[in-house]
């Protein structure tokens, strides 16, 4: 999987325009979304930066392409660009930028150092520009939940892989500055899905946010958008479970209503699950009898709002 794979992508390419005086200076070229058909082409927008130099005005105009093939679509010229207006983005969105997930995508620029796309053309002859890496790949499923233990149990789906070395997982506290917390080794080149996961046991007691870092062999990388997974439910009020030690029953008290028929699930210390029973609707109140589970410790989770609630008790000998 090379460096854009993920449907959220970021990547940075100098362009090696002329740096004449009223020429325009390339910057990069950003896929910033790509949305798969799951017939093996992907939809994607594409943004473009660049610059001006010099006091006059300039002018631009952008080809985009399969690198070496199809013309995907042709911009018009861009005019008036003046120096003291840059930087400048233009942003690519049509339905024309469609191909396949694993093509090379290029940008061709004309540049002028005139402001209406005239006089004297100031392109170099290299003026075809690969956006680096191929188009985003499908990632099916990006999701975070809490488990059984208050942890956070990641779960992520990949269509396909190409040079997939692995994930680097990281979280943040604001949204805004990342940190590895564990990585996942990746499948290298595969055509099938893949199913991966990663469980954090350090969790921020307030918010969490998650993303990807998908890395190549080659060490180039891509990161996949941001989940947010809420951790602030106050777990004492929302479920009470008595009592905490108990030979045959325990009570559910619920003091925020679970969704509609929800799913109650037992594990045990070994993660097995050993009951699932719903909860009627309207229901404030559940008895669940535990006489014949094996001593030891147990836990109850239920969904409430989109969070799970997590509860222990134990189980005694008669």
């Amino acid at each position: 999987m090379n460096k854009q794979k993920l449907c959220t992508v970021v990547c940075s390419l100098f362009f090696a325009f002329n740096l004449s005086a009223q020429c325009p200076v390339g910057l990069d070229a950003i896929i910033t979304s790509s949305t798969p058909d799951g017939n093996g082409n992907c939809a994607f927008e594409l943004e473009i930066n660049y610059a001006t130099t010099g006091s006059n005005n300039s002018s631009i105009s952008f080809e985009v392409s399969i690198c070496g093939g199809a013309i995907l679509y042709t911009t018009d010229c861009f005019t008036n660009l003046r120096n003291e207006d840059s930087p400048f983005i233009t942003v690519l969105s049509d339905p024309s930028l469609v191909a396949p997930c694993t093509a090379d995508i290029c940008v061709t620029y004309t540049a002028w150092n005139s402001p209406m796309c005239n006089g004297s053309d100031c392109t170099p002859a290299n003026n075809e520009v690969p956006v680096q890496g191929t188009l985003p790949v499908e990632l099916i499923s990006f999701n975070g939940i809490p488990d059984k233990y208050n942890q956070v149990k990641l779960e992520w789906i990949i269509a396909t892989e190409e040079e997939n070395d692995y994930f680097e997982i990281e979280r943040s506290e604001d949204g805004k500055n990342f940190e590895p917390i564990g990585t996942v080794t990746g499948n290298g080149n595969s055509s099938i899905e893949h199913y991966y996961s990663f469980v954090d046991q350090t969790l921020h007691k307030s918010a969490n946010y998650y993303r990807l870092k998908q890395v190549d062999y080659d060490g180039s990388f891509a990161y996949s958008s941001i989940i947010y997974v809420k951790l602030d439910i106050d777990f004492e009020k929302a479920l009470t479970v008595v009592p905490s030690v108990t030979q045959g029953v325990v009570e559910l008290v619920f003091n925020e209503l679970p969704k509609a028929n929800a799913l109650i699930e037992v594990f045990n210390a070994q993660g097995m699950n050993v009951l699932n029973k719903r909860l009627p609707e309207g229901d404030y109140l559940m008895q669940i009898d535990v006489s014949a589970y094996q001593p030891g410790v147990y836990y109850i989770r239920v969904p409430i709002g989109k969070e799970f609630v997590i509860k222990r008790f134990l189980k005694v000998g008669m």
